[in-house]
């Protein structure tokens, strides 16, 4: 079923375009710098770590417990408290994520529960209602959540397990409703992310004999995943990198992809984050092999000993990583070789992923 699957890619629309999947051919892995770093808000003796996003206009967003924290400017140490929620809708141990939308007026907040299906729950908040004197009114859908990305400002994609299984939700948020998209992920939950028209999941820890492995990420063309029954992670997702425990996943302008978390117990799947060669994760795509190891930059800008954490600020065009406290940036220069870049634009007819 995989090669089916991978058929529909190779037989989907190629484009041309700046926001493309995979850097221009036989380029080899950007020389990432690292240029500086800014602490995030912790709790007292820094026991709990925040969950963090970038807003639109580069600052980061970030909540401890119930409250939402602001970045005062680009770049810098200093946050204040923006807003909160009731202290009841997240868990004792905090969100599992906070996302903000595209256009900057939607945060969705992962309430980082666990349980029998729709108990957990993902909050919507609306940037404007944020005050620092009073909690803001929120609007929720039962979802599992343990990651998640916007599509749109409409869309959310949020990976999750419960006692029913581990998969990735669609959240239309108008109708406040959710909808299985991705099944039968062979472990637990790990990170989502969206690129050039496919949407990206991962096996966050492997403990099913068999099938994909700790860190396993593997992709579907947008269009199978936005309507119909769910794809089969197992049988049906294309397998394009093994890193860590791909617990975050996202994307530099180069297509390159970045690699977050860690696989306790083995060392050489710790205490760094990935960025694996877009060209690696385009072949892939169209059938060719996983990308390798020697596909993958490793980057340990606090030792080889955190969990790491990734994530990608278009304001600055700066790759960020995480050891949970400090945030430390790298500049992402321009690929060596010139060419074109290519996107793999999913064809508008559905494929038959059991033909």
């Amino acid at each position: 079923m995989i090669n089916v699957v991978r058929r529909a890619a190779v037989s989907a629309a190629v484009a041309f375009s700046t926001h493309a999947l995979a850097p221009c051919a036989g380029a080899a892995i950007p020389d990432y710098r690292l240029v500086g770093s800014y602490a995030l808000p912790s709790s007292g003796g820094g026991s709990f770590v925040a969950a963090w996003d970038v807003a639109p206009d580069g600052r980061v967003l970030a909540m401890l417990g119930n409250t939402i924290w602001l970045q005062s400017s680009v770049n810098s140490s200093v946050f204040s408290v923006a807003g909160s929620i009731a202290p009841d809708q997240v868990s004792s141990f905090g969100p599992s994520f906070i996302r903000v939308s595209p256009g900057g007026g939607t945060l969705a907040i992962g309430d980082g529960e666990f349980g029998a299906p729709g108990f957990a729950q993902v909050h919507f908040v609306s940037t404007a209602s944020l005050d620092p004197g009073s909690p803001s009114p929120v609007h929720s859908v039962s979802s599992f959540n343990y990651d998640a990305v916007f599509l749109d400002d409409s869309t959310l994609f949020v990976s999750g397990a419960d006692f029913a299984g581990t998969g990735v939700s669609r959240v239309d948020i108008p109708s406040l409703t959710a909808s299985t998209v991705v099944s039968n992920i062979g472990g637990a939950s790990g990170g989502v992310s969206i690129a050039g028209g496919f949407l990206f999941t991962s096996n966050g820890f492997d403990f099913v004999p068999g099938g994909s492995q700790t860190g396993e990420v593997r992709a579907a063309p947008l269009a199978d995943v936005t309507s119909g029954s769910p794809v089969d992670f197992e049988a049906e997702m294309i397998p394009v990198a093994d890193a860590l425990s791909a617990a975050s996943i996202r994307f530099d302008p180069h297509g390159n992809m970045l690699v977050g978390g860690g696989e306790y117990g083995n060392p050489f799947e710790f205490g760094f984050a990935a960025v694996v060669d877009g060209d690696a994760v385009a072949a892939a795509l169209i059938g060719g092999p996983i990308a390798p190891d020697s596909a993958e930059l490793h980057l340990s800008p606090a030792g080889t000993d955190p969990f790491y954490s990734v994530n990608f600020n278009s304001f600055t065009n700066e790759l960020l990583i995480s050891d949970g406290f400090t945030v430390y940036r790298y500049v992402v220069p321009a690929p060596g070789t010139a060419a074109m870049l290519i996107a793999f634009a999913v064809s508008t007819s559905r494929r038959s992923r059991r033909a």
